[in-house]
């Protein structure tokens, strides 16, 4: 059993000191984000809602690439059986998200995020407790929810703790019938962005959790272990969670340095990707009404960037398509 009213031992060693202080050394240089251009923002953004979309489903199970994500979320009617799916992953990212300060940290608006989240399902799994167990689990959550917020406000527990040890016993709670690990994830986001790591929102965190998945189920694992034994959190999670938030800055600067050097493209380049990014696949044609360029110069254009590596076609004459090679 989980006793959540005080928190379980929480090793404080040498190493996960050493990472929380590089976490925090790191995030007072994230201010730099606030002097790109709006439009470089919401590029990243808009990266970082494909990629977690996308990385998110995969997790679970789904067979699906950035690239068919960005045109599922453009056109709804291409994406078949599994655009409410996307959208409803998408949906719960981008709420998060923007409106992380907004959003109250409660069991009811858990419950209403995984409403949300879980498309699939009878309606009472989605957004309801497991019912073999709903009394005791609604009692477990209770103490969890009151002993993040508290913990977090009082900040005597470091909050990069507070949300590694939250996302831990959520899992081990188990609370909802499916979803619970994807559901997780999301709120430790949500922690994350409600603790003043604003960062976090332009680059995909579920896409660096694929990434090292192996690793983060390991910890996962053994932190499970761990607390259902002696009720403690084992230091082996504790280091993947915080070693994740290391890697996710280094994805995020990789792509702010990939940002900036887009910039020094060809103009006509910048804006062929830039139509890509915005709706997930173009036509010769369609790239031809955006830019007002002849056809010839964008089937030249269109014809480099494909061997370069940086577009994918799809199809042959008139009716050829293009997409992003990777995430960009």
């Amino acid at each position: 059993m989980l006793h959540t009213r005080q928190p379980p031992h929480c090793p404080l060693t040498p190493e996960i000191l050493r990472l929380v202080a590089a976490l925090d050394e790191c995030k007072g240089q994230w201010t730099c984000l606030g002097k790109m251009p709006p439009h470089h923002l919401a590029a990243l953004e808009h990266h970082a809602l494909v990629q977690g979309t996308a990385a998110g489903l995969r997790l679970i199970g789904e067979q699906i690439t950035d690239q068919e994500v960005a045109a599922i979320l453009v056109d709804p009617a291409s994406g078949a059986g599994r655009a409410n799916g996307i959208a409803a992953h998408a949906k719960v990212l981008q709420l998060l998200t923007s409106s992380s300060t907004s959003i109250p940290f409660t069991q009811h608006h858990i419950k209403q995020l995984h409403r949300v989240l879980v498309s699939s399902g009878t309606a009472a799994q989605r957004g309801q407790y497991r019912p073999e167990a709903n009394e005791e689990i609604g009692r477990q959550m209770h103490q969890l929810v009151t002993w993040t917020s508290e913990a977090l406000d009082d900040q005597r527990l470091h909050p990069l703790l507070v949300v590694g040890m939250f996302l831990l016993r959520f899992v081990a709670i188990r609370p909802f019938a499916e979803d619970n690990q994807r559901l997780a994830r999301l709120l430790a986001l949500l922690l994350l962005l409600k603790s003043g790591y604003d960062f976090i929102r332009y680059y995909a965190l579920g896409r660096v959790i694929e990434e090292h998945q192996a690793l983060f189920a390991s910890g996962l694992a053994t932190g499970r272990q761990r607390l259902a034994g002696k009720d403690e959190i084992a230091e082996e999670w504790l280091l993947v969670f915080l070693r994740i938030l290391h890697h996710h800055q280094d994805g995020l600067h990789a792509a702010m340095v990939n940002l900036q050097q887009s910039t020094a493209r060809p103009a006509l380049e910048q804006q062929i990707l830039d139509l890509l990014r915005r709706h997930g696949q173009a036509t010769n044609k369609t790239i031809q009404t955006e830019t007002g360029v002849s056809r010839n110069t964008i089937k030249a254009r269109l014809r480099r960037m494909v061997t370069n590596g940086e577009i994918v076609r799809h199809g042959t004459g008139k009716g050829s398509r293009y997409t992003l090679a990777g995430p960009a």
